[in-house]
């Protein structure tokens, strides 16, 4: 036996790292190949005596070999460093390809320039191709402008956290492009895991990263602190997102007639509106690493979030069979929730590359929304009052094996509860008690056969839900994945996958929300999950200075839920209800270019027919949407843009399209200190319509007005203190609870 570990020249063990064993001279076949696991430990079993040479390989480092002589049954080498593979030359800095797709994932090991002009591990991630910040809400988004789930050492994590790490702490990313089948449950469809270098530090650092904006109430800011002694980690960290916007613009136009002869047929023309909000997190963290063989985390989180909105309107148009002209209306919405949260991890490594985790987190949320719809012959105020409380179990197995193949297990278990005290003007309380049940277990074998990788995965979900009756329903969730590489620059890749969706407690309440005086909204107690089957072919080309990727989808949801526009006579009803099915077809182009370091252009463009059938009728829709960016380096100076163009998307009986989406940065980078200046235009309207054919026509547009240029300075700064130690063990299992209680109609929302 020979084993050794492998690590980079400073000393940073090294996952992944792919080792082979050659006999003698033969430096054609190799006798054996293993991949470095966490700890940067590698092991080669039932070796006769002789000479051997070992090779090792990683993206982002230089190869390196070693001769060795065996001459007794086992031998522990010495650690085996490796160097990043980075040339200077002149002011460019030339950088081998550290991007590999395997399989189900691209990896990225991120170079030395690439940290140097990062301020933030958050900032780090943009140089993974198809990832980008949503620079309106910090937010990481995908080629398809859609949020991302992160992970950091394989558990749940957010922009926040990736907030609080240096670049340098960073080891590499891998990033899903779809969800492996554990994450299938999670309603994202991207999944980027972040794996983290041992901590360096007995002692620690302090971190601000400051975004504020002179033109208007606009901030994102963070402070946190985080010290490190012996075996023991300590982190505390404060942030707060807050905005203050009043040129915000809110128009609805609807038209129906209701009793068979009342005519409404309204233009309801926003004025400059305000909304308040903030959202404060505090967090206080505990970790306890004993001799690289387990890990405790406790993390203690308080989250307070209040937000308020005033929208003025004047309507023209005609109101139960009479013209009006000039009438003035108010819709004020006003939530606030309040929410401790306690989590606890463990995990430990075992014998022959096993490792078990355990996690458990409890959530309560306090929260409150009073909404007031008023006009000159009426006045609605509705207000809800919730206490809700969840549990999160989970629990992981894990087993790597020599010949590049990986078993993973687990089950996750999901109980959360919600009262609702609903009250409308002047009438009595109503109360409401929901429960739901989820339990979500998965396992999947991973490996590779010459030229193919595959993922073959199964998952299995039963979800209850207890309101005025109870429903369960159960799932399987198989997932294929099959990556043959062509060559070594280019792959062809097939996956199918079925997913299931389980409602958020609050779309399960039964109080209306008025809308309009004639319009109302509201949950549905007996809405059930749906499935979705995903089918994609996806061609990828990958060299050095160039990634593209040609895909073609097809999905289909049976008895997705959206909100329906039916016409009960007297009112209107928007209700959330499960509809026959919804289907599209779908070609994408992704081309990220990178002629030199300093300079990175990247598009994506796709084409999606869109159908859905709703009580026996069929709406059908094409959909267009463009994403570009353009990232420029000179010395301590980044310039980077994004521009996202989008038409109207078809969502059950819905045409919904986001603001365009228009950004420019200015970044300059000195050791720990980054400042920037970005400016966002993104106020052309948010459109929400009903589709051509459906009984009831309605249209609401939201214009941000603050943000046609809106304009803010980033201060980002590190301050490192303390000597070195060593860490190692990482967590892999997290879990949040997201959902406050408020139906989605009673929040605020900008």
């Amino acid at each position: 036996m020979i084993k050794g570990v492998v690590a980079d020249e400073t000393g940073i063990l090294l996952s992944g790292v792919n080792i082979l064993l050659y006999t003698g001279n033969d430096m054609i076949h190799y006798n054996k190949g293993v991949v470095s696991n966490q700890n940067g430990e590698f092991k080669f079993m039932d070796l006769v005596k002789g000479s051997y040479r070992i090779v090792t390989s990683m993206i982002g480092f230089e190869s390196q070999e070693v001769t060795v002589i065996l001459d007794k049954e086992s031998m522990v080498l010495d650690t085996l460093r490796m160097k990043e593979a980075i040339n200077l030359l002149e002011e460019i800095v030339v950088v081998s390809n550290n991007l590999d797709v395997l399989g189900e994932k691209n990896v990225k090991h991120f170079s030395k320039r690439e940290r140097e002009k990062s301020a933030t591990a958050l900032d780090l991630m943009t140089n993974i191709p198809q990832i980008k910040i949503d620079a309106s809400t910090n937010k990481l988004v995908n080629k398809k402008a859609q949020s991302i789930l992160i992970l950091c050492n394989g558990i749940k994590a957010n922009e926040l956290d990736l907030l609080g790490l240096r670049p340098e702490d960073i080891q590499k990313a891998e990033y899903f492009p779809e969800p492996p089948v554990k994450y299938l449950h999670s309603g994202y469809e991207s999944v980027l895991m972040v794996t983290t270098r041992q901590a360096k530090e007995k002692g620690g650092y302090i971190t601000a990263n400051l975004e504020n904006s002179f033109m208007a109430g606009f901030g994102t800011d963070v402070l946190q602190g985080r010290y490190s002694s012996g075996e023991n980690d300590y982190t505390l960290r404060y942030f707060i997102d807050y905005r203050n916007l009043d040129k915000n613009r809110f128009s609805q136009s609807y038209k129906y007639t209701l009793n068979g002869d009342k005519e409404y047929n309204l233009e309801k023309n926003g004025q400059n509106g305000n909304y308040t909000g903030q959202y404060h997190k505090i967090q206080a963290s505990y970790s306890r690493n004993k001799n690289d063989n387990y890990l405790f985390v406790s993390k203690a989180t308080l989250s307070v979030n209040p937000g308020s909105e005033n929208y003025p309107q004047l309507s023209s148009g005609i109101e139960a069979g009479k013209p009006i002209t000039e009438d003035l209306s108010h819709l004020f919405v006003k939530t606030h929730y309040l929410s401790p949260s306690l989590d606890l991890y463990f995990s430990k490594q075992m014998k022959n590359e096993q490792e078990i985790s355990f996690n458990i987190v409890n959530t309560y949320y306090d929260s409150k929304s009073d909404r007031s719809l008023k006009g000159d012959n009426y006045n609605i105020v509705t207000r809800l009052d919730n206490q809700s409380y969840s549990l999160i179990m989970e629990g992981e197995y894990e087993k790597r094996f020599q010949s590049d193949n990986m078993l993973s297990a687990g089950i996750r278990y999901f109980y959360k509860t919600l009262d609702e005290q609903y009250r409308m003007n002047e009438d009595g309380e109503k109360q409401n008690h929901n429960l739901t049940h989820n339990i979500y277990m998965y396992a999947d074998w991973s490996g590779r056969k010459g030229k193919l990788i595959y993922t073959l995965g199964m998952g299995a979900e039963e979800n209850i839900q207890q309101t005025d009756t109870r429903l369960s329903s159960f799932i399987l969730k198989p997932m294929l994945s099959l990556t043959y590489k062509m060559n070594k620059v280019s792959s062809l890749k097939l996956r199918s996958s079925l997913s299931a969706y389980s409602p958020n407690i609050s779309l399960l309440t039964n109080s209306p929300v008025y809308i309009e005086p004639t319009i109302l909204s509201i949950g549905n107690p007996n809405l059930k999950s749906y499935y979705k089957v995903v089918n994609h072919l996806l061609y990828n080309y990958n060299r050095p200075g160039l990634f593209m990727e040609v895909a073609a989808y097809y999905d289909y949801a049976r008895h997705p839920y959206y909100p329906i526009y039916e016409n009960k006579g007297s009112y209107i009803q928007k209700r959330y209800d499960n509809i026959s099915n919804a289907q599209q077809a779908m070609g994408q182009i992704y081309l990220s270019w990178n002629p030199f370091d300093f300079l990175n252009a990247a598009c994506y463009y796709e084409a999606a027919y869109q159908s859905s059938s709703i009580n026996h009728s069929n709406y059908k829709h094409w959909h267009h949407f463009v994403n570009m960016s353009l990232s420029a380096s000179y010395k301590d100076f980044t310039l980077e843009g994004m521009v996202i163009l989008k038409n109207k998307g078809l969502n059950g009986m819905l045409l919904e399209k986001d603001n365009n989406y228009y950004s420019a940065t200015l970044s300059w980078k000195k050791k720990s200190l980054t400042l920037s200046l970005t400016t966002l235009f993104m106020h052309d309207p948010h459109i929400s319509e009903t589709v051509s054919g459906s009984a009831v026509y309605y249209r609401e547009t939201k214009a941000w007005n603050n943000f046609k240029g809106l304009t803010y300075l980033r201060i980002a700064y590190t301050l490192p203190f303390g000597k070195s130690i060593k860490r190692s063990m990482k967590q892999r299992l997290n879990n949040t609870d997201m959902d406050s209680g408020i139906f989605i109609d009673s929040k605020t929302k900008m």
